[in-house]
């Protein structure tokens, strides 16, 4: 006869499996009823809204290859990512209202482009939250990677599910 001892890991795994069953769960509900995920604190502004899944809404844009194709990706992703709701697994959202775009790597379609090789272009947005330090200063930045364009949030409101608080944002920096 074998006498189980506990163990931190399997106890670790116990909790992270039944987390990930939580998460399929809500995650489930969000792809059938996006709207199911609008926080209470957003709940009168966000009323008459109607929310779709991002990649949904964004599978058939076309890359940009020249200058005005770029104007319409712009045009078209970014007014999708306006009023849209960025729903993190650590219970934080973001209810983006203002974006500015970059182009990333494409010198022939804009000679500004930015040169970039440490992110590469996702074919699906996908929304990070990235650290920035300049000296003695240091920053977080929300921003969504979508093919060969950055778009940075810099109007936001901003909370978690456990309260009904928010916060606005103005500017690039999230605090």
């Amino acid at each position: 006869r074998r006498i189980r001892t506990t163990s931190p890991v399997r106890d670790d795994l116990e909790k992270l499996m039944e987390k990930a069953e939580d998460m399929k769960e809500m995650f489930g509900g969000i792809a059938a009823d996006p709207s199911s995920v609008v926080p209470t604190a957003l709940k009168a502004i966000c009323q008459g809204c109607e929310f779709v899944e991002i990649n949904w809404a964004c599978k058939n844009i076309e890359e940009a290859a020249a200058r005005e194709e770029a104007d319409e990706f712009v045009a078209v992703v970014g007014g999708r990512l306006v009023e849209s709701l960025a729903v993190s697994h650590k219970g934080s959202w973001i209810f983006i209202t203002e974006v500015e775009a970059y182009m990333r790597g494409a010198k022939d379609v804009d000679d500004c482009a930015n040169t970039t090789i440490t992110v590469n272009y996702p074919e699906t947005p996908r929304f990070v939250v990235e650290q920035k330090r300049e000296y003695q200063n240091q920053w977080y930045e929300a921003k969504v990677y979508f093919k060969h364009f950055e778009f940075l949030v810099t109007g936001c409101l901003c909370g978690t599910y456990d309260d009904d608080d928010l916060q606005a944002f103005l500017g690039a920096s999230l605090g």
